[in-house]
């Protein structure tokens, strides 16, 4: 295995390289984690470590903790409360090694070539953040569908407008982040601010590829339509010290909520 800064190529494409940090909040969903672990563990690229954060589940943690346990690459980080998603990913970065750190939640899954794709694109055109396409499956109605959001770059200040950039999709340079993070005081929208207040930094460059899958139910945020309209109001606050941006928001706000309540959640 290639150590932190050097890289391996295989077929044209980087396979290892710099350290790759997945973190992977959890709370109970055992099965699931265990499959979004093992969808890590399989990647084609190298040089990664996982760090398994449970979020204060209330399940018996024993069979996770062996199987956890019986991998060096895994570090299984056990908080005593839950505290939300949010703060659990920003224990997961705060513990990194990494360079890089790449975001999976513990209900969907990374194709096997996700790390190994992304880290070349980044390396090779020097980006900050990637995100890539990706593939719906719907419970409720047993389809899959290919959603290109990978097809288009994000800046400011439009991503506060439209965005379609899915947290498990995403890898970044940590050192990006400097004196951001996950706002540990939201449940939702959390990582969609994150992005926003990144794009002031950097383009977050998307990857026209579907190499993550996210699986959705009747409970997920994105069909929640008051979680949606809060999501706008947190999105202004990124926008914060543009005055016309925040006028332009207002009003987009309430055509978007217009949208919601009379026609429904616009898939």
């Amino acid at each position: 295995m290639s150590t932190q800064g050097e890289l391996s190529s295989q077929a044209g494409n980087v396979v290892s390289g710099p350290l790759v940090s997945a973190v992977i909040p959890f709370y109970n969903r055992t099965e699931l984690t265990i499959r979004a672990v093992k969808s890590v563990l399989a990647q084609t690229y190298s040089n990664f470590e996982i760090l398994a954060v449970n979020d204060g589940s209330t399940e018996d943690d024993s069979a996770l903790a062996k199987f956890f346990s019986s991998n060096s690459k895994i570090t299984y980080i056990k908080l005593e409360a839950n505290l939300g998603r949010a703060e659990a990913r920003n224990f997961g970065i705060r513990s990194s090694k990494g360079q890089y750190i790449a975001f999976l939640d513990s209900d969907d899954t990374w194709e096997r070539e996700k790390l190994e794709v992304q880290m070349g694109e980044m390396l090779r055109n020097g980006w900050h953040f990637s995100h890539t396409s990706f593939y719906r499956h719907d419970a409720r109605t047993g389809q899959t569908r290919l959603v290109r959001s990978g097809s288009r770059d994000y800046a400011f200040p439009m991503i506060a407008f439209y965005s379609r950039i899915v947290t498990p999709s995403v890898m970044l340079d940590k050192n990006i982040l400097s004196g951001l993070s996950f706002r540990p005081d939201l449940k939702f929208a959390e990582d969609g601010l994150l992005w926003l207040l990144l794009s002031k930094r950097t383009i977050l460059h998307g990857i026209d590829r579907p190499l993550t899958n996210v699986f959705i139910g009747h409970q997920t945020d994105a069909l929640n339509k008051a979680v949606q309209i809060g999501a706008l109001q947190i999105a202004k606050e990124g926008l914060a010290g543009h005055p016309l941006y925040l006028a332009l928001h207002a009003v987009f706000r309430i055509a978007r909520r217009i949208q919601l309540e009379i026609i429904g959640l616009w898939r």
